[in-house]
């Protein structure tokens, strides 16, 4: 994602603090590289910090401001992001839909990400019954994490278990009630 200055020679106060925002981020949201982000972020910025970011005037600033309240880890950010979804801009939409997803599919930290990666991946390649027994240990060891339901539901309709995946995209709504993708599989497996 290539985030475009639109700040360049602003004043002082907010401007400014938008100015050093982009400087800092604006590499590691370009690079995708979240690991580096979050070390910005944790060193400069709080919560409040980036929901003030994400209602800029500066659309650049808008769109840096979802990708990093999507890799923050910051439970509040979720509606920060959900309000995204509603801007009139489509960039800003899309940034604040990535980063919900990046937000659901690192909430259970770094070893959940990997083992959810793994079963993305093994439901890509058609492989429902080994992307199922991945989730199914993945939910055992992180019963809160929501994507882990989500994705075992898509396993489960990929393998034709309606009835079960039904219960995981339901699972999955209730723990992430904005989890829109959830709320999607819920009405496909009643259709």
């Amino acid at each position: 994602m290539r985030i475009e200055s639109g700040v360049e020679g602003a004043g002082g106060g907010a401007a400014s603090a938008e100015v050093d925002f982009l400087r800092r981020v604006s590499r590691a949201v370009e690079a995708g590289d979240d690991a580096s982000l979050r070390v910005v972020l944790r060193a400069r910025w709080g919560l409040s910090d980036l929901v003030r970011f994400a209602t800029s005037c500066r659309r650049a600033v808008r769109v840096a401001a979802m990708r990093c309240l999507g890799c923050c880890g910051y439970r509040g950010a979720v509606f920060a992001l959900v309000g995204g979804l509603r801007d009139e801009d489509a960039s800003i939409c899309e940034a604040a839909e990535d980063g919900l997803w990046r937000f659901w599919f690192g909430a259970a930290g770094v070893s959940g990400r990997r083992k959810l990666a793994v079963a993305v991946e093994l439901i890509e390649e058609g492989r429902q019954a080994a992307a199922i027994a991945t989730l199914d240990q993945l939910i055992e060891q992180a019963p809160e994490f929501a994507e882990a339901y989500h994705q075992r539901g898509t396993a489960m309709q990929l393998a034709g278990d309606a009835p079960g995946a039904l219960v995981s995209y339901e699972r999955a709504a209730v723990l992430e009630p904005s989890h829109f993708a959830a709320w999607c599989g819920v009405g496909r497996t009643q259709a």
